[in-house]
């Protein structure tokens, strides 16, 4: 009797598993329609990698798994629980639920609970189904001499399980490598043709969340950047570059085409489009073999349309983490992005690392890699996102510690909490951590540039370091990025190391755009920069004579899309912002209409408003800022 009452405990248990391998296969596959239906028919990005198609489907059956483990841990201790009804309702819960998380406009509670009732509904109806369907085969004479409550409780038989599991392990495997030979199809598809051109490399790194105001390299105290100022010397350092918004897309998108901001479709829920060529597809059409290993999958991924030109483009990792956040369900518990309600439970644990976050020095070994692999004597451009300054600045040790010892943060995540107040011993502790993520990064670029050195790389290469914005910490009561336009949001650093030029160490007081990036790529490549627009950066360090040439001045535009969920404290939760900078002065048009006007040489940190006091300044740049917005390049703008 006892072994009896053991194997059908075994049976029932391969059932469970069984099912929850079935289920989450079919909840992966109902995501995969269900992101199609958001990516095509409403045009939504998704913030997931290429590798969903299986992903997606093996996170599901990760997580009906683990239902499948604890239900088989309380049915060793219960035995009432061990039917047939309780396993399907108990295995497809978390299929039921990661499918109505894709429906973001009701609670994640809410979806709980209405996942627990559908998936009871299911388990009744598939008992009654399977009850209706015993008696049947009892009175037809088969199954004679087993009761309905035994076939109930043993589920799946083994024959139906194997070609069960045969059948979901196909679908994943099928999957995996359909993924996988796309992905290397489109990667062979876009190297170049042609003959090598005679060039340097080119190599862009965006150092993402990183103001100039923290850095050493500008004079901050702190010594955040020993290894950036020790290569700079060897090129030429920007005091004064600002980007063209506050935040990373429509930063990126104009550093890589050349466009102003407002020009440009980047925005917070639309992607860049194809309308304007990227300075990768120029050096690819060119001869150049291209490569982008990006951190920043928020806004930085292959669904922002920062990938075009790029040969090879490394967004989201194949990690576990990655095949978690893969799912919905995955991502709400796991906290992929700081918005999920998982991310409310990190304060209890004190762990406030992010699901498939990469750090540099990921970034780096990979592009390392790509360099190793790729069996060419053409130049590159390759292209390096770096996350480590973007909230919730998690540097590693000795770094966590480098300015100050260790203390608690309160709010890693900023999120914006009921009764939160940002104290300045709260600031504090926040900008020390994001310092330190900062002398981080500088460790990795030294790392990297001593690596290129020993390879005999870095002396025929053309090396841009910046940022794509900056970051604040309560200067204008606000945190973090993306929410004004002041100063320490668009300010900062810019750094071009250039192969065999005599302009070592020359420090540019000039106020310069990143919007100028690919056109002094061009021009310091000798190519014509006429799919570029903007005008190239070089006059400004390489002299004619005993002089230096007259660049062209240009105003300074940035832009920033209104968010009007955000705290009404919050500029950007007033409408869209746009500013602009020019002969020393920063104008500010915010959405409900004020107007700030600061002389920023003077008034770096922008304390002083003087719009009242300067109306002939403020209507001149406003007349100005309307010209320069309405304008439209010769190129194609």
């Amino acid at each position: 009797m006892r072994d009896a009452h053991v194997n059908e405990g075994a049976a029932w248990a391969r059932s469970v598993l069984t099912l929850a391998v079935v289920f989450g296969v079919l909840g992966g596959l109902a995501e995969l329609v269900l992101m199609g239906v958001k990516r095509f028919a409403l045009d939504r990005t998704l913030r997931v990698s290429r590798d969903v198609f299986w992903m997606a489907p093996l996170a599901d059956v990760a997580l009906c798994l683990i239902a499948a483990m604890l239900l088989i841990g309380i049915g060793a201790l219960w035995p009432r629980v061990r039917r047939w009804d309780v396993a399907v309702g108990v295995t497809a819960f978390p299929v039921v639920l990661t499918v109505l998380l894709h429906y973001r406009p009701v609670h994640f509670l809410a979806k709980v609970l209405l996942a627990a009732g559908l998936a009871t509904q299911a388990a009744f109806l598939l008992a009654l189904l399977r009850r209706t369907w015993d008696a049947a085969r009892r009175r037809s004479g088969v199954a004679k001499g087993a009761t309905a409550d035994a076939e109930l409780a043993a589920g799946v038989g083994d024959a139906a399980r194997r070609r069960l599991l045969a059948g979901a392990g196909t679908t994943l495997g099928g999957l995996f490598l359909g993924t996988r030979a796309w992905s290397s199809w489109r990667e062979w598809r876009a190297l170049p043709s042609g003959s090598a051109p005679a060039a340097p490399n080119v190599l862009l790194v965006v150092l993402d969340t990183v103001r100039a105001a923290s850095l050493s390299l500008h004079g901050y105290p702190r010594h955040t950047t020993p290894n950036l100022e020790r290569y700079a010397a060897r090129g030429v350092v920007f005091d004064r570059a600002y980007t063209t918004s506050s935040w990373t897309l429509p930063s990126h998108a104009s550093m890589f085409t050349g466009r102003w901001s407002h020009e440009l479709t980047a925005d917070w829920d639309r992607a860049l489009d194809d309308r304007y060529p990227t300075i990768a597809e120029v050096l690819r059409d060119a001869g150049w073999h291209t490569g982008g290993f990006v951190a920043n999958t928020f806004y930085g991924s292959w669904e922002h349309g920062l990938s075009r030109g790029f040969a090879r483009y490394e967004d989201y990792r194949r990690s576990p983490e990655q095949v978690l956040a893969s799912s919905a369900l995955g991502q709400a518990l796991g906290c992929a992005t700081r918005n999920e309600y998982g991310c409310r439970w990190r304060d209890e644990l004190q762990w406030y690392e992010l699901l498939g976050r990469k750090p540099a020095a990921h970034v780096l070994a990979r592009f390392l890699a790509w360099l190793d692999d790729r069996g060419s004597e053409r130049p590159f451009f390759a292209f390096l996102n770096l996350f480590d300054a973007h909230a919730p600045y998690l540097p590693p040790a000795p770094f966590d510690t480098l300015f100050a010892n260790r203390t608690e943060r309160e709010n890693p995540m900023h999120l914006d909490l009921p009764g939160w107040r940002w104290t300045p011993d709260r600031v504090e502790a926040e900008r020390t951590a994001y310092d330190g993520a900062i002398a981080y990064l500088d460790n990795q670029l030294g790392r990297l540039f001593e690596t290129l050195e020993a390879r005999g790389v870095l002396e025929n290469t053309l090396v841009i370091v910046t940022s794509d914005h900056g970051e604040e910490f309560m200067e204008h009561g606000v945190m973090t990025h993306g929410n004004t336009l002041y100063g320490p949001s668009l300010h900062v650093p810019l750094v071009f190391m250039l192969p065999g030029s005599t302009a070592r160490g020359r420090r540019v007081p000039e106020a310069v755009s990143l919007r100028d990036v690919p056109a002094t790529i061009l021009d310091v490549l000798g190519m014509p920069s006429g799919s570029m627009p903007g005008r190239s950066l070089r006059p400004f360090w390489e002299g004619e004579g005993d002089g230096l040439m007259d660049p062209p001045r240009e105003p300074l535009l940035a832009r920033l899309t209104g968010r009007s969920f955000r705290p009404q404290h919050y500029p950007v939760a007033h409408g869209d912002m746009e500013s602009i900078l020019s002969d020393g002065w920063h104008y500010i048009r915010r959405g409900d209409g004020k107007i700030e006007l600061y002389r920023i040489q003077a008034d770096p940190w922008e304390m002083t408003e003087l719009q009242q006091a300067e109306t002939t300044i403020a209507d001149s740049l406003s007349a100005l800022l309307r010209r320069a917005r309405d304008s439209r390049d010769p190129n194609g703008g």
